[in-house]
């Protein structure tokens, strides 16, 4: 299923499911994923805003974090910055492929408190 958290008018599909604010979306999926749908995780895919607000006030074990080693000039919208003693790099694995530019997959997992 996927949750759109927007404040546009959207129209419900089949397995779209359209919320207002990120509480409810992830009320939403906590819903769906004990319905028997064996989702043990829950995806959120921006913008910085929302990166920003799951963070702050929702428990975030894990990031999966693509990092493009690019500078890009004006650029208005970025992730929150983390603290480096909160969180362990698990995995990584850098990229670097012609017609793309650099960029390094990385699992991010909080340190236990």
């Amino acid at each position: 299923a996927n949750i759109v958290v927007t404040s546009r008018d959207l129209t419900p599909k089949e397995n779209l499911y359209v919320k207002r604010d990120l509480g409810s979306a992830i009320q939403e999926a906590q819903t769906i994923a004990a319905g028997g749908t064996n989702a043990d995780e829950i995806f959120i895919f921006g913008g910085g805003q929302l990166y920003k607000q799951a963070l702050e006030h929702f428990k975030v074990e894990r990031i999966y974090l693509t990092r493009v080693h690019l500078k890009v000039d004006g650029g208005d919208a970025f992730f929150p910055n983390l603290a480096a003693n909160q969180w362990v790099e698990s995995e990584r694995k850098d990229v670097d492929e012609t017609g793309n530019p650099p960029h390094s997959f990385i699992i991010l997992d909080r340190i236990a408190a």
